[in-house]
């Protein structure tokens, strides 16, 4: 039985992204929806369809059973921001083939994964799945090399940092962000998944190994083998408390559409990352009925989750405040060491925010210390 939320509008959502329905479920989607009739109950539905990025899927499947509604207008409405988002996918699919190919004459080994690559793997159409960035994995060694090639066809930075400040975040963060202002793409430049100083560090190399191509429009794109690629959603969506239904919804589809190793798989969890891991299956068995092997069923069942689901599941619905959500948080944290590194990271430790916020000389880097909790006093008091 799914589980439900304590949100009917997105309990439907959610009905309407599902893979099949029984007879009952297509009838009380066909009740629901003829109930939204006005403009500010329809367009609640498609901004929070749209919020968790599911509105494509949502869509497809409302269309099955357009002629048993009445509701053309929110079908309506719902095509027009599917065209819409189409049309961004389109061009920042074709974008993605372009920096291939240029990553390719420029000999830089890369693997893109999110966005187009996942769409198209998971979903099978590049058009059903919400992204809005390009995401390309690189050897840290080629972060120069890379950001030649974006800057000389025109893409910036998001941050303009110093000499020495550029050193300290490609020393300890895992990404750079640029756009390109004409084209309004978004792309991120990652040599890692994880900042240096967050408590537990995946290895990078069973991902450069375990790989495969997949293709669009006709050209191959190097990408994660299927199990990486589960492995990585799995610790990307318990990394930010799956806060979007649509990492659940990448999880189901994968499953259900790819061959999963289960058993290579599970020989390669890292311990620290299991309950990550295993909690991004669960969510999507209790949201979606994913089917999973037994065994994989039993390994879940060792770990203590519900409290986590509760949390998840309210989450969407109502804010929860920043101390219940690092309590959360600590929970998928194995040990007690890590626990207090993850503290020590998202209170005391120096963040770019705090270089940002203020140019100090090198000898006084030390009052970065003091400067961080006094940006997180004014950040959470509001403090202008």
């Amino acid at each position: 039985m799914r589980t439900k939320t304590d949100n009917q509008m997105l309990d439907h959502i959610i009905l309407c992204s599902q893979e099949s329905w029984t007879q009952a479920d297509q009838q009380a989607l066909i009740s629901y929806i003829n109930t939204l009739d006005s403009d500010t109950k329809q367009d609640s539905f498609i901004s929070l369809a749209r919020k968790h990025g599911i509105l494509p899927i949502v869509y497809k499947n409302l269309q099955k059973i357009s002629k048993d509604t009445t509701n053309q207008q929110l079908l309506t409405k719902l095509q027009s921001n599917y065209k819409s988002i189409a049309k961004k996918n389109i061009l920042m699919s074709a974008e993605l083939l372009k920096i291939a190919k240029l990553l390719n004459q420029k000999n830089i080994p890369y693997l893109a994964f999110k966005g187009p690559t996942l769409a198209q793997l998971a979903y099978g159409d590049i058009t059903m799945r919400q992204f809005g960035d390009l995401d390309i994995l690189i050897d840290k060694k080629d972060i120069y090399k890379l950001d030649k090639v974006l800057q000389d066809h025109d893409y910036v930075r998001f941050l303009e940092l110093s000499s020495k400040q550029e050193e300290i975040w490609i020393a300890n963060a895992h990404d750079m962000g640029y756009i390109h202002p004409s084209k309004k793409i978004l792309l991120e430049m990652h040599w890692d998944f994880l900042d240096i100083d967050y408590p537990l560090s995946i290895d990078l190399e069973n991902f450069w190994k375990d790989t495969k191509l997949i293709f669009i429009n006709k050209t191959d794109i190097l990408t994660f083998s299927n199990e990486k690629l589960l492995y990585y959603l799995c610790i990307h969506g318990s990394k930010h408390l799956w806060e979007r239904i649509e990492w659940i919804k990448d999880i189901d589809l994968l499953i259900r559409t790819q061959e999963i190793n289960w058993d290579q798989l599970s020989k390669n969890i890292d311990v620290d990352f299991q309950k990550m891991f295993y909690l991004g299956l669960l969510l999507s068995y209790k949201i979606y009925d994913t089917k999973l092997p037994i065994d994989i069923q039993k390994k879940i069942q060792r770990y203590n989750l519900d409290t986590l689901i509760d949390y998840i599941i309210k989450s969407w619905d109502t804010e929860q405040t920043k101390f219940i959500q690092t309590s959360m948080m600590l929970k998928l944290f194995p040990t007690i060491k890590t626990k207090i590194l993850y503290l020590h990271k998202i209170i005391l430790k120096p963040s770019m925010n705090e270089y940002m916020y203020i140019s100090l000389p090198s000898y006084l880097y030390p009052l970065y210390y003091l400067i961080r909790p006094y940006l997180l006093i004014k950040k959470y008091l509001h403090l202008k």
